[in-house]
């Protein structure tokens, strides 16, 4: 079978991904009180650099444990970036799409059922100093506080490992 190659520059653009870091998470449930709890994040390239697989696992109080695998590619034929969510909290998974607008990857999903009921989500990540970034999640709608704000910043323990 013959698989495409993703340019190696799409790719690199991403490099803020990689390795370990450790968050912190705010999460807005619709009539509940906002959460705020602490996250892992491990980051890494597939072999043949085609994808970059994230891993999430946290411990949200009052829902429980959290563990998400996250898979984000160029998509070669819609000259964008996808970014594929699967997560023990949802029954399907989430499908984003977007590109860079300056340093900040922009993603807008495919209509997601959720407990904010059918929405069509907008996603922001944006590189920070120090290796550090944020991600945000809103409804494509609202103009409001995002439903979801993390911060990552990398776990200096994996500098010991």
């Amino acid at each position: 079978m013959y698989f495409k190659s993703v340019p190696r520059d799409k790719m690199n653009r991403l490099s803020f991904l990689m390795g370990r870091f450790v968050g912190s998470q705010d999460l807005k449930f619709p009539g509940k009180q906002p959460v705020n709890f602490e996250f892992l994040c491990f980051g890494s390239k597939h072999e043949d650099e085609r994808w970059l697989s994230l891993q999430f696992v946290a411990k949200i109080p009052g829902y429980g444990i959290e563990s998400r695998h996250d898979f984000v590619t160029w998509d070669n034929d819609k000259e964008r970036y996808r970014w594929v969510m699967l997560s023990n909290m949802s029954v399907d998974p989430l499908i984003l799409d977007g590109e860079f607008n300056g340093d900040t990857l922009e993603l807008t999903s495919q209509p997601w059922q959720s407990a904010w009921g059918n929405v069509i989500l907008q996603a922001r990540l944006r590189p920070l100093e120090h290796g550090s970034w944020t991600f945000d999640f809103s409804t494509l709608d609202d103009t409001a506080d995002p439903l979801a704000s993390m911060m990552a910043i990398p776990d200096i323990a994996a500098a010991f490992d």
